[in-house]
């Protein structure tokens, strides 16, 4: 996913002032103007329960500590129906991702979380070259979703690639270059690692814009400057 570095700015504001206070707002359910989206990924075995009996939020150190055990806690939440070897209940080891919707506001950002979903832990993004034809269109913005499935190697095989009417082939090439480069650790099932489907949006934008990490230096300077 790809935005602009502004909006990343008021992202990281809203992820720090939801790690301060230590509580969230209520959010509409809906996608409002001006919020802003933003995903943290974790580690996380489910026992034969299906409830998540360890945690490892991935970059723990470099968050702070209170917004760290809000993930740890609304993760300590999560159920799933436990998948089934040989007619038993095993243990599965995945990565979990939580998707945050931010809406800037005074004195105080409302945060909640979007969705949480479970797949293949992404552990190197690398991203193809920004496509030149879409640098250079003035105001040109189009998301692509690609999917594909990742092995015992924790490589992509199979990308399959969606995108609207008109949107520019070089984003789907993109979008494809892309994950062909991701490196992941696949999930595991009683130890053993098995195929999972990995699904990625991305969006793009006229001018290259990566997503950056949040990071405690970082959480402090929009602090001190908000």
């Amino acid at each position: 996913m790809t935005c602009t570095p502004s909006s990343w700015r008021r992202a990281r504001r809203g992820l720090a002032l939801l790690a301060l206070s230590g509580a969230a707002g209520c959010a509409s359910a809906s996608t409002a103007p001006g919020t802003l989206l933003a995903e943290v990924w974790s580690r996380v075995e489910f026992d034969t329960s299906g409830q998540a009996a360890r945690v490892e939020v991935v970059g723990e150190a470099d968050y702070p500590p209170r917004f760290v055990q809000e993930v740890r806690a609304r993760l300590a939440r999560a159920r799933i129906q436990p998948p089934v070897v040989d007619g038993a209940a095993a243990v599965l080891s995945t990565g979990v991702k939580l998707e945050f919707e931010i809406t800037p506001g005074t004195p105080q950002a409302t945060v909640r979380i979007a969705n949480l979903s479970i797949g293949p832990l992404p552990i190197r993004r690398p991203y193809a070259p920004f496509p030149d034809d879409i640098a250079r269109a003035a105001d040109w913005e189009g998301s692509v979703t690609a999917s594909c499935t990742v092995g015992e190697a924790g490589v992509c095989q199979a990308i399959t690639v969606r995108a609207s009417a008109g949107v520019a082939e070089s984003a789907r090439r993109f979008a494809r270059e892309s994950l062909e480069r991701w490196a992941f650790e696949p999930q595991r099932v009683n130890g053993r690692p098995v195929d999972a489907v990995h699904t990625e949006r991305f969006d793009l934008r006229a001018r290259r814009l990566e997503p950056e990490d949040f990071r405690q230096d970082k959480f402090q300077r929009i602090l001190q400057n908000r």
